[in-house]
């Protein structure tokens, strides 16, 4: 199918995937035979795709923040300047979702176990002002007359870098905290 269209609107496959934007109506609940799992205190529901759900957005966050390192590079400035809007959009729907669904569920979850109650509140509070400065970036980017540049060169390394190292550290230590409400125990 994708290659029907890429025939008609002259995109390739990787550029029609690209397209589609991480979305909440993507990761829709799916009916599952289980009943629903709401953690204690909270309306907010167990989602067991969510981690995997999150970590493959973060695989197409920074697949697009490549693309975007690659074509400033070689001046590609329309390539750029539409992967950035690519990514400002797919960025702002992962941190809603991981607002909503995960930090949500999980300050609720850990409201007795403060240490990685706290932990959870840190990561949120740092993801939402790192969400803030890269969004700041993208803006200011898309204004200047001179785009991309040395300087753009440059800030856009250091943002790959905080987000690469976050990115790792929300997999290996944070996503650990998201867990069935039976088994909060096991924290």
């Amino acid at each position: 199918m994708l290659r029907i269209f890429s025939r008609f609107f002259k995109k390739t496959e990787q550029d029609l995937e690209d397209d589609s934007i991480i979305d909440s109506e993507e990761y829709e609940e799916k009916e599952s035979e289980e009943p629903k799992a709401f953690v204690k205190g909270g309306n907010i529901a167990y989602h067991p795709e969510l981690i995997n759900e999150l970590k493959q957005e973060h695989k197409k966050l920074l697949n697009i923040f490549s693309r975007i390192q690659k074509n400033s590079r070689a001046g590609e400035k329309k390539a750029t300047r539409d992967l950035l809007d690519k990514f400002k959009k797919n960025l702002l729907s992962h941190v809603f979702k991981e607002n909503v669904k995960f930090y949500v569920y999980v300050k609720y979850l850990l409201a007795d176990d403060p240490v990685n109650k706290k932990l959870a509140q840190m990561m949120q509070q740092e993801m939402n002002g790192i969400g803030k400065t890269v969004l700041g970036f993208i803006a200011k980017s898309m204004e200047k007359t001179e785009q991309f540049g040395p300087d753009f060169q440059k800030q856009l390394n250091k943002i790959g870098a905080v987000l690469t190292e976050r990115i790792k550290t929300e997999e290996e230590r944070l996503y650990r905290l998201y867990i069935h409400p039976d088994d909060v125990k096991l924290l």
